[in-house]
């Protein structure tokens, strides 16, 4: 979707290469995102909770689908907003906001060791916040550039996952030197 949207314009000039660098950068660290909360997890047992996290895939994948669909749009018509039309910039919040609501939804269905419930409540604590923030970001009537938007969205994703792997990983230190677990 990145390299499709940049492939549209036809005169490439360095802000559009900083766009550019800043929606791959995006993509891989969303993509970060999403493995290191879901992959190497065991579902809790039972039919229904397996169907529900089979299910939950679809539009969480379907979101990161939109959020690449997107950055074309972004690239040629970032500020442009037509009456009754959803924007780009919309576009890409929204399905943002259901890529990280789906992956909040899959930690519900997934299984994690006793000692990390707590810090499992408190990441899905962090990603709630971190929706709601790109909905702000996305709709608030404030004139922002395209790079500009991409660097907070950006930043708000990379310190989701520093304090979440920072999270998990102090955890996964005490718990490996505390002798009773």
């Amino acid at each position: 979707g990145v390299i499709h949207g940049v492939g549209e314009l036809h005169a490439l000039n360095l802000q559009i290469w900083l766009n550019f660098s800043l929606s791959i950068i995006l993509v891989f660290a969303l993509w970060w995102l999403f493995f290191t909360l879901i992959s190497d997890r065991t579902c809790k047992p039972g039919f229904i909770n397996s169907s529900l996290l089979e299910l939950l895939y679809i539009p969480t994948l379907i979101a990161l689908g939109l959020i690449g669909m997107s950055f074309g749009g972004l690239f040629e018509r970032f500020e442009e907003m037509e009456a009754g039309v959803f924007s780009f910039k919309a576009i890409f919040g929204l399905s943002l906001c259901l890529f990280l609501l789906g992956i909040n939804m899959m930690l519900y269905l997934l299984e994690y060791p006793p000692p990390y419930h707590r810090l499992k409540q408190r990441s899905q604590l962090v990603l709630y916040v971190a929706l709601v923030l790109v909905v702000v970001a996305t709709f608030a009537r404030i004139d922002l550039s395209l790079f500009t938007y991409l660097l907070i969205i950006l930043g708000l994703i990379l310190a989701v996952i520093f304090l979440l792997n920072y999270s998990w990983y102090s955890m996964h230190t005490n718990t490996q030197m505390d002798p009773k677990t």
